[in-house]
């Protein structure tokens, strides 16, 4: 569908403040994709349901660009001035008419192949924001169970992905660039920062290398001797115990110059 598109623009302090924003949505759907058939009451012997390239679904995108600049008169030999540019987004499934396994899944290696209990990273559901990363939730560990791992929810059930719920998106709500520059005389320093909010990563590595059996420990020592220390004796199951929030403020580039 076609894109809405507002803008506002405010100059303050006598030009010295000026603030401009961009708020923007458009909304995309019938996408196309090779699917199970479901459609067919009886499937192969196998248990498996004839693929077909099937429309579904639908994204929401939303959105804002912002920018505010701020700049002091010249006093004397001194001169300041910065500036901050930030992009929001948020784009959500909608329209789906059921949940939809990781599609992602596929072909993104060897822990995400069919089958494998690393398939539900991305369940797709509607009103789930677009990158959204699903795990069990870690309580603890049962040390009277002989080491194990303790969910709120289990990985059990005829529906065991109900058990995995949203834990943040992959995909980052905000990104800014934050710059200075300051000028005395014949001098000039620039400073620029970047910055990244609002999402999750999923340590896969620490999933799969850095627990306490003899096929994935060792690897990865600090996960190990951590899990260790908490008493753990089972094969590591996905939940947010290995799941970080990932955003960060860095200094990007720092010149002087004369």
């Amino acid at each position: 569908s076609f894109p809405t598109r507002r803008s506002s623009d405010l100059d303050l302090l006598k030009d010295r403040l000026n603030f401009k924003g961009t708020f923007y949505g458009n909304r995309a759907k019938d996408f196309i994709y090779l699917l199970p058939n479901f459609d067919i009451s009886q499937p192969d012997p196998n248990g498996a349901f004839p693929m077909a390239y099937q429309n579904f679904g639908a994204i929401q995108n939303r959105g804002s660009e912002w920018e505010l600049l701020f700049q002091t008169k010249k006093s004397g030999d001194w001169r300041y001035a910065t500036m901050i540019n930030a992009s929001f987004l948020h784009s959500q499934w909608q329209d789906l008419k059921s949940r939809y396994v990781n599609l992602e899944g596929r072909d993104m290696g060897f822990s995400r192949f069919v089958g494998s209990n690393l398939q539900q990273y991305n369940v797709l559901s509607t009103k789930d924001r677009i990158g959204t990363v699903r795990a069990l939730n870690f309580l603890g560990v049962d040390m009277s169970a002989g080491g194990v791992w303790v969910f709120d929810a289990p990985r059990t059930g005829s529906d065991w992905r109900e058990n995995y719920v949203p834990q943040g998106t992959a995909i980052p709500k905000w990104w800014m660039g934050w710059n200075h520059q300051v000028s005395y005389k014949k001098w000039t320093a620039d400073i620029f920062f970047r910055g990244v909010f609002g999402h999750v990563n999923a340590q896969e590595a620490l999933l799969r290398y850095g627990g306490v059996q003899f096929f994935n420990n060792n690897v990865i020592r600090s996960s190990f001797e951590e899990l260790q220390d908490l008493g753990l004796r089972q094969t590591n199951e996905f939940s947010n115990y290995f799941i970080a929030n990932s955003g960060f403020l860095s200094l990007h580039h720092m010149g002087i110059s004369r």
